[in-house]
Formats: structure tokens, sequence, C-alpha cells
């Protein structure tokens, strides 16, 4: 099975699709892809899926992407343009490989905070507007989905 670190050797090489990636790189750590259909237009209160018990935090950052990259329909937000969530899901992911410095920047609660809810280059939040039009943050929406995650 290949390391978290193979596959994004791999992800850089070979450009793979992020969605085939994610579910990839979920796999490899013990994980399980989120749901590709999964299309809600917000997480807010949502208890459809079950909380994963033991799911580390690099693993929850991973679900995290995921969750952004199977949004069909929605698009993101970010300094005065708009991208698919697959683009935004790579940008995410990119933010966090090259702010990864320790092991407290795998902590869940702060890729969310710290890099995935703001611009650095503009300090504007970053927002998803889904497909039926209604708009939120992308830090509440993951915060929703982290929720979602982690047992009670």
């Amino acid at each position: 099975m290949p390391t978290e670190q193979a596959m994004q050797r791999l992800q850089g090489r070979y450009a793979l699709p992020l969605r085939g990636f994610a579910a990839l790189l979920l796999i490899a750590a013990g994980g399980a892809p989120a749901p590709a259909a999964e299309t809600r237009p917000a997480a807010a209160g949502s208890t459809d899926a079950p909380p994963t018990a033991a799911l580390s935090q690099t693993g929850q950052i991973e679900r995290l992407l995921g969750a952004i990259a199977a949004l069909d329909g929605a698009r993101f937000l970010r300094n005065g343009k708009d991208y698919s969530p697959a683009d935004a899901a790579a940008h995410l992911r990119r933010k966090w490989q090259s702010a990864r410095r320790s092991a407290a920047d795998d902590d869940a609660a702060h890729f969310i905070d710290a890099l995935a809810s703001t611009s650095s280059v503009s300090g504007l939040p970053y927002r998803i507007r889904f497909a039926d039009g209604r708009e939120t943050t992308v830090r509440e929406f993951l915060r929703d989905e982290l929720a979602r995650l982690q047992p009670p």
C-alpha cells in the first residue's frame, strides 16, 4: 500500500484528478472516501453520515478536502473569482502541504481556521455558492463537516 507521501508525489507528478486521488489517499490512510454523490446545500444540522471513530487528524483533513471536491454544482469564491470544487480542494491541499512543518499543522481545526477559511493574499474569507444559489463561508461548511467526522 503506498504511503501518503508517495501518493502526494504521484499527485504532483502525474496530476491525478483530485476525486480519484483523494479516494486513493483516504484508502491508503485507512479511511473511506466521502460519497461522491453528496450534493447537500449546507452541512448545518446534517446527521446523515455516522462519525468515524479513530480517524487521524490527517485523515480528517483528507475527508474535508474530499467533501469539498464532491460538491457537484457548487462554486468556490476566492479573491473575486469563482472556482470548481476540484480546483478549490486542490488549492487548499497546496496551502496545507506548503504550511506543514510539524504535527500541529495536521490538526483539522487548525487547518480550517488557519488555512482553509481566508485568502492569505487578500484576507477575504473563502465562500461556497451551492448549486441552489445559497452561500456560506468555507469555514462554516468545513466546521460542520468536521463535527460530522468526530465521534460524540
